[in-house]
């Protein structure tokens, strides 16, 4: 499942795969691709294993791009692999099955050291002559992580009009809350950075929704709640809340929520998206 020979299809126009069947049938494939395989492999071989999502954030949302690796979890501990490269990454001094978690790699810096990548690989050795970095994920500032869906987006002003603030994503989640009921996955929590700080208004402009609950709206102390069951697609979602200071906080938290997609503009000093009810530990 090559990265290269889907940048061919790409470049020549053709139709692109857009499922694990067709990436193998075309034996093309981008990151995505690669790890979607895996983790059906890895389901159908019985293994415990969910997806790892980078996404990193430019200067400017334009320049937002995004990474996904996998874990597997074996012997009580979650380890990280890197699909697309063939990259896995061994505790230096122990075992060899003995491999990190994503966690580890970013809190150590020699984790680069661990790396063991198939650098025959043509795709890798293009990046490479390119002078990019394959394993930028390690050490990015820049940098949001979801594993299992669970994990916190930043979203940056991505236009204004007069005093209004649109935050669209921008090669990020288009949606809030979980996607998939399962043990290892979680929510998506929704974070805007530096939004006008006068602002008193909220809006969600609600792409579609599934599951049961309700949509919490925390400005400071005060709290909105808004059943599922008044919400649809297509609905333009307004709450308002008092005038706060810059250090005030506006949560914004779906309660055993499958998935919520919305845009947001017009809103306060914080906004973030999580399920109410307890979520295992990672």
């Amino acid at each position: 499942m090559s990265s290269l020979n889907y940048s061919i299809l790409s470049v020549e126009k053709k139709k692109l795969p857009t499922n694990v069947e067709q990436c193998l049938e075309k034996e093309a494939g981008i990151c995505g691709n690669h790890v979607a395989a895996f983790l059906e492999i890895s389901k159908r071989l019985g293994l415990r294993a969910r997806p790892v999502e980078f996404y990193f954030r430019g200067d400017k949302p334009q320049k937002n791009h995004s990474h996904i690796c996998a874990e597997v979890f074996y012997r009580g501990h979650w380890r990280m692999f890197d699909i697309t490269w063939g990259t896995y990454f061994p505790i230096s001094g122990g075992r060899r099955d003995d491999l990190a978690d994503v966690s580890r790699l970013r809190a150590e810096r020699r984790s680069r050291d661990w790396a063991v990548t198939n650098q025959a690989n043509p795709w890798y050795q293009q990046w490479v002559a390119s002078k990019l970095d394959p394993l930028e994920y390690l050490d990015a500032p820049q940098l949001d992580i979801l594993r299992g869906g669970r994990g916190t987006i930043r979203l940056r002003v991505s236009a204004r009009d007069g005093q209004r603030e649109l935050f669209r994503p921008l090669h990020q989640p288009n949606f809030v809350g979980r996607n998939r009921a399962h043990r290892d996955y979680g929510p998506v929590v929704v974070l805007l950075e530096n939004p006008n700080p006068k602002a008193t208004v909220v809006q969600l402009d609600v792409l579609g929704l599934a599951g049961t609950g309700a949509l919490v709206i925390f400005c400071g102390e005060e709290r909105h709640a808004i059943p599922f069951a008044s919400i649809r697609s297509g609905q333009m979602l307004k709450t308002h809340c008092p005038s706060r200071s810059a250090s005030g906080a506006f949560v914004c938290r779906p309660a055993r929520t499958k998935s919520m997609g919305l845009r947001t503009s017009s809103t306060e000093r914080f906004l973030s998206v999580a399920e109410t009810a307890d979520a295992p530990g990672e």
